[in-house]
């Protein structure tokens, strides 16, 4: 949110002898801090290295039996793996979007970094369980789930770090919109706020799964689970919604 003053040059020729002139303006273009490309820097190699906690091996294959094993385990990595670059995209447009670098979005990214790394070992679990029920395969990790009660504590496990990450995601976009607010950009205050509130609604099916999970509510049906299917509903209903106030704000009273 920061500018620098920039000069661009301009030539045009006039009339039929092609008067050449030079000009230049001076014009305001975007500048993103050096202290930012830290903080996204150091972001993006916390994700390369919650990528590599999700490699199904970090040994080769001895033999053919393993090869197939191991090859078998990258689907369940490929879901995690869609899950965290979703993650990533989500922080890079933030940071993109708003260069914010003061020691409250360096404390609210740290936790968000942290929880990431928290969240890729329930991710990892859950991912490898789906693709077991529903291909008959998932690597060669032993789920160990013998009772219900283990498994409510998967899905709360699950679904605190999914609140978290989300949750986080959704307070670094509310400091960008006070940041933005105080700088007199307001438009970009309210692109921020719709942002949080996008995020807040993922956030908040994260929780309501939580609580199935907490009350034993649908667990033999794998209820909490199937609760993270209205994530698209869920955005849906709020970008019409986010839509419509934009539209109300735009039109002439």
């Amino acid at each position: 949110m920061r500018k620098s003053a920039s000069r661009v040059f301009i030539l045009y020729s006039v009339g039929k002898k092609h008067i050449t002139y030079l000009h230049y303006l001076t014009v305001k273009v975007p500048e993103t801090p050096a202290s930012t490309h830290r903080l996204q820097g150091f972001s993006d190699a916390v994700f390369a290295f919650a990528c590599t906690l999700l490699v199904v091996s970090l040994e080769a294959p001895k033999n053919f039996a393993e090869l197939t094993a191991d090859l078998r385990g990258f689907v369940a990595f490929g879901l995690a793996f869609a899950m965290l670059i979703q993650i990533w995209s989500a922080h890079h447009k933030l940071f993109r979007r708003f260069p914010i670098d003061d020691a409250w979005a360096v404390f609210l990214n740290a936790c968000l970094l942290f929880t990431v790394l928290l969240f890729v070992y329930p991710l990892k679990f859950l991912a490898v369980g789906v693709v077991g029920n529903v291909f008959g395969f998932g690597g060669h990790v032993d789920q160990g789930i013998n009772s219900k009660a283990q498994l409510a504590e998967l899905f709360i496990f699950y679904g605190i770090a999914f609140a978290s990450v989300f949750g986080l995601i959704a307070a670094l976009y509310m400091h960008a919109n006070r940041t933005s607010r105080r700088a007199g950009l307001q438009s970009e205050a309210l692109v921020a706020a719709d942002q949080m509130r996008h995020y807040l609604v993922l956030s908040a099916v994260g929780c309501l799964s939580i609580l199935c999970s907490a009350l034993g509510i649908g667990l033999q049906y794998g209820l909490p689970g199937w609760i993270y299917t209205l994530l698209g509903p869920a955005a849906w209903v709020n970008g019409v919604l986010t839509g419509r106030r934009q539209r109300r704000a735009s039109s002439p009273p």
